[in-house]
This record gives C-alpha cells, sequence and structure tokens, in this order.
C-alpha cells in the first residue's frame, strides 16, 4: 500500500485552494513490516544483525551474567537505527541516548529507561562497566516499540550458546509512481478567453471573480460567471465573496480603511466592524459583539443576539452554540457547554454537550463529558449512545468512529445511521491523530526511511484505505478534476479520478477549479502572460 509523506506541504495542500501541481509526487511510500535479526554470542565479535558482523568498542564485550546476554546499551542502538548521540551525566548516573527528536534517559540509581516524561519502562539488570551501559538481551523486547520496531521472539541455542532476537521494523520505502493521463481531452471551455486586460484574476467562489487592471488606471472588478463587470472600485481594494450573492469589501482608501458588504450589484448593504468576518451560510453568518458571538441577516440586522462564546455555522436548519457555565469552571472542559439553535435564536437543544459538530443527513456528532463521542439526531434525541474516543461527520449514509485511542486495541469503525459497525478499517494502536475530511479519515503515523523517523498520513474512506496515487487525488482535486502537468510538453489540464485527460494540457499555468471555474495562464509569442477563466465540463 503507498502512502504521502506528510510534510508542511501536504498540509497546505489540504487546507485550500492552490494550484495542484502533482509532479511534486513523483514516488509513492510503500509501509512494510521489515523481519531483522540479531544473534548474540560472549565476546567482542558476538553481536551479528541480519547475517553482517556489528563492530563492538573495545569496553563493550558482550557477556553473561545470571543466565542472561548483557548488550552495551550505546553500540545496540547504533545497530538498530544509527545516528545515536550518547552522553554520560556523571553526577546523576544517567546515559543520554538522543537520536532525532527521541530522548532515551537511561538511569543506573533508578534502574529504568525513560523519556522526556511519555514513558517509563523498568530495566533490572540494569549496569554500567567503564563507558558502557549495559542491559539484559530480554530488556529490549519493551524498549524496541519506542523505535518502531517489535520483538517478534527471543531464542537460545544451548549447542552454541547463541541467543537470537527476532523483531519487525516498521519501514517506508520508495516506489510507485504517479501515473501519466490517458487520452486527449477535450479543448475549454472559455467564459473569459486569456487576455492582458487584467493583472489578477481571482476564483472567489460561487461563480464570482475579482480582477485587476494594470496602471496607471488600476482598478478592482467583480466578475459574473459570464465574465460581465458587477462591480468596480479604484486602487487595490480587497474582496471576498461572503455568500448568499454578497460581498465584502475592504476599501484601503486615504481616509482610512473602509469594510462593508455588498449585493452583487455593488450596492452597500451594511458597514462592517474591522475585526469581522462574515460569511453567510443558510442566509445568516456569525458576528462578534463585545466577545461574544451572535447571527446576522444579508441586511446586517443582529438576527440573533450576540450571547455565546463560540458558535458553528447554520447546517441543515440548525447551529451549535457555546455557552459558559461559570458553575462548571472546575470542570475538565473549562465550563463550556454546547448545544443547538433554529434559525430563530430559540435553543432547540440543550446546552448539555462539551463540543459538538454540525447536522449532516439529520444527525450530529456530540462528546459528552470525559471525552467520549456518539449521535444525535434534530431533536436532541441520541440516537448513537456517547461511546467512542472520535466521530466524524456523516457522508453518503456513514461515518468514521475510533475506538481505544492511543491504547493498543485501538479500532477504526466505519458505521450507518443506526450505529451498526459495517467495517473494521484499521487498528491504530500507533494513530497519534485524526483529521475529519468529507467522506474521508486521515491518520497520522511514523515509521523509519532510510534509517530516520518520518511522519506520514493514511488515508481511508468507507470502502477502506486509499493507494498512494488515491491520496495524491484526494489532497489535490477539487470539483472531480485534478491540475496535471504533462511531462511530455509541459503543458497543463486537468485530469480526472481515473487519470484520463478531460481538458486538454494546453496551458502554461492553471490553478484549482472552485465551483466549476477555474483561472488559467497563458504566454504569447513575446513572453507576455494573458490570464483567463474555463468553465467545467
Amino acid at each position: 500500500m503507498k502512502y504521502g509523506i506528510c510534510i508542511v506541504l501536504s498540509a497546505l495542500l489540504l487546507a485550500a485552494p492552490v494550484q495542484a501541481k502533482a509532479q511534486e509526487w513523483i514516488s509513492g511510500y510503500e509501509l512494510k513490516e521489515m523481519p531483522h535479526t540479531f544473534t548474540v554470542k560472549v565476546g567482542a565479535d558476538g553481536l551479528v544483525k541480519d547475517g553482517k558482523a556489528v563492530v563492538l568498542p573495545d569496553d563493550a564485550a558482550i557477556y553473561q551474567k545470571d543466565g542472561a546476554m548483557m548488550l552495551p546499551a550505546g553500540p545496540f542502538l547504533n545497530a538498530l537505527v544509527g545516528n545515536i548521540s550518547l552522553e554520560w551525566d556523571e553526577n546523576n548516573g544517567v546515559l543520554h541516548a538522543v537520536w532525532v527528536k527521541k530522548h532515551f534517559i537511561f538511569d543506573t540509581n533508578e534502574k529504568e529507561v525513560r523519556d522526556t516524561g511519555m514513558f517509563s519502562i523498568s530495566l533490572q539488570g540494569m549496569e554500567r562497566r567503564g563507558t558502557q551501559l549495559f542491559l539484559p538481551l530480554r530488556a529490549w523486547q519493551e524498549i524496541l516499540p519506542e523505535i518502531y520496531c517489535k520483538a517478534q521472539d527471543i531464542s537460545w541455542d544451548a549447542k552454541t550458546r547463541t541467543a537470537t532476537l527476532r523483531y519487525t521494523a516498521k519501514e517506508l520505502e520508495t516506489g510507485g509512481e504517479v501515473p501519466a493521463p490517458t487520452g486527449t481531452g477535450v479543448m475549454p471551455e472559455y467564459i473569459l478567453q486569456p487576455t492582458q486586460e487584467y493583472t489578477r484574476i481571482k476564483n472567489l467562489g460561487g461563480g464570482y471573480f475579482s480582477a485587476e487592471t494594470p496602471d496607471p488606471e488600476r482598478k478592482t472588478l467583480v466578475l459574473d460567471s459570464s465574465g460581465k463587470t458587477l462591480q468596480a472600485y479604484g486602487g487595490t481594494t480587497g474582496i471576498l465573496y461572503a455568500g448568499e450573492d454578497c460581498f465584502q469589501i475592504e476599501d484601503h482608501g486615504p481616509n482610512g480603511e473602509d469594510i462593508y458588504i455588498t449585493d452583487k450589484n455593488g450596492k452597500k448593504l451594511f458597514q462592517m466592524g474591522l475585526k469581522d468576518d462574515i460569511r453567510f451560510v443558510e442566509g445568516l453568518s456569525q458576528t462578534r459583539k463585545d466577545g461574544a458571538v451572535g447571527f446576522l441577516d444579508t441586511k446586517g440586522a443582529l438576527a440573533i443576539p450576540a450571547e455565546y462564546f463560540d458558535a458553528g455555522d447554520f447546517s441543515e436548519g440548525l447551529a451549535a452554540v457555546g455557552i459558559l457555565d461559570k458553575t462548571l469552571v472546575d470542570d475538565w472542559h473549562a465550563g463550556r457547554r454546547w448545544g443547538y439553535i433554529d434559525k430563530k435564536g430559540t435553543l432547540v437543544i440543550d446546552t448539555k454537550y462539551v463540543s459538538c459538530g454540525s447536522f449532516h443527513e439529520g444527525l450530529a456528532y456530540v462528546c459528552r463529558e470525559k471525552g467520549k463521542f456518539g449521535y444525535i439526531d434534530k431533536t436532541g434525541q441520541e440516537v448513537i449512545l456517547p461511546q467512542y474516543d472520535w466521530a466524524s461527520d456523516f457522508y453518503n449514509g456513514t461515518a468514521f468512529v475510533l475506538e481505544g485511542r492511543g491504547t493498543n486495541d485501538g479500532r477504526l469503525w466505519v458505521i450507518d445511521h443506526a450505529g451498526k459497525k459495517i467495517k473494521l478499517l484499521a487498528k491504530t494502536p500507533s494513530a497519534g491523530s485524526s483529521r475529519k475530511m468529507r467522506g474521508v479519515v486521515v491518520i497520522e503515523n511514523t515509521a523509519m526511511f532510510r534509517g530516520m523517523p518520518v511522519s506520514f498520513d493514511t488515508y481511508f474512506d468507507a470502502d477502506g484505505e486509499l493507494t498512494h496515487v488515491e491520496s495524491i487525488w484526494l489532497q489535490n482535486s477539487s470539483d472531480g478534476l485534478m491540475a496535471v502537468q504533462d511531462t511530455r510538453t509541459g503543458k497543463w489540464g486537468y485530469a480526472d479520478k481515473n487519470w484520463h485527460w478531460v481538458i486538454a494540457p494546453i496551458f502554461d499555468d492553471v490553478e484549482s477549479f472552485r465551483d466549476g471555474y477555474a483561472v488559467v495562464q497563458q504566454k504569447t509569442e513575446q513572453g507576455d502572460i494573458e490570464k483567463g477563466i474555463i468553465k467545467k465540463p
């Protein structure tokens, strides 16, 4: 199975529509449980890994004590993973072993190994000889999981007086390439032919665009999905789409900053506060007044008073809202309690949850005390009792739930509206966290890559784990298309999920589709840049 290594770039790709450069993921990564074997016998040449002798320092010869093979900690760690930095704290009898971000503390007084607060393992039989710290071979069975390995067994050959430790290591290997799209694709349908009339075009969403004209008569325009100019402003004016055919205008004029909301034709509807961020969903937008949250209508009227410490957007007619219960300030969630209101501001589901989500397909996840998640319907009935350690929104009839998070018995399940477990997706004892996406769950994990620990993401949909190629598609596609560069010509076009060209690669640069439209660029023979807007076929 293929994976993408989790780096800052991949996080940015998940966060916002960007130019999706598929060629940044030429190679995939395959997670393997790689078997390894150490053979151990008394002497300076008594350590062998996978059939190859490990050279030990002069004072690190293996010896036997009380029936146990005693191994030098530093050389053995280096044989396991390499790049270990060792330093003795002579005053406290502690050996510090640092490997990338891992910091192991071997305490000869307490007879234990620990890190900086995450774990502690008792190691009876530990002893120091000269500059080396020695541990019984069996002790490494408990330490191996901390370096992404798992002991299989230890055996003893009385005839050769040799001990054998077998273990597996979670390792990533490069392999698998992103496929080249097939077919030819169709020529694009333009709503705005490539032109030098605009120095910048931005897809605002909802079928609207902002465009800037060049100096000296610089203007900022709002265009509709036919390319028609709806609004025009002098200079550089910030324009955001606020939903419901409304726009947030930030006018940086000579008299200071002015922020207000207009309709699609530029008619001023109401003034905004400098710290407001208006986004209408189902006709209402959150607004913050004196530190509290309420809701505005599209005329700027306060439809729901600002009396909540936080709130979510409306979804299926209801919005999650949070209050502060001062009688609960000493509880684990600092007195914050959540419920739901309707569009009249009436509390229809009591504020009794410590967190909750928005409604999807008639259900919303909620979290009670002690972090257990379940689901309620729009009457407030708990149709799936709080019992999980994490839960996602419903999408296409299913949702994801996690049991045993952070334990060796973690389970990621797909459930239906009745709470029935449909499919076990993964056993996740080492899952660090989960992130919700529409119809997809992302589990963060860690493994070895070329002797170094790396973080990577594993993606699942309701059918199971996604391949590396499917994960690339997920991170970079929008509106069912993904921008891909033709490796033969260097031109950009758009491919579908099956890696077939849908729009022919004829562009010099492209942006992702958003709400059915995309901004594209082409160069003239003179090298000038022309910008246009295309429509999804």
